[in-house]
């Protein structure tokens, strides 16, 4: 079994910016936040992402296998 690493979770907070983003939070279509979890180091590796992947769209969840998160 390979050692166990440990994950940073980045949170990405999309603004827009302007009037369209003054309008798009008046009328609540503020993009919802991405997270996103890597293993850092030598050579970084996607471990999971949790967000929409289009505007409007379903949140996502999508892991590696064999990965145990929290």
């Amino acid at each position: 079994m390979a050692d166990p690493k440990q994950a940073t979770r980045h949170l990405v907070n999309l603004e827009i910016g302007g009037v369209t983003g003054v309008v798009a939070s008046l009328i609540g279509k503020k993009p919802p936040d991405l997270r996103h979890w890597l293993v850092l180091g030598e050579i970084p590796a996607f471990v999971r992402f949790e967000g929409s992947m289009f505007l409007n769209g379903p949140v996502w969840r999508v892991e590696m296998a064999g990965v145990e998160g929290p």
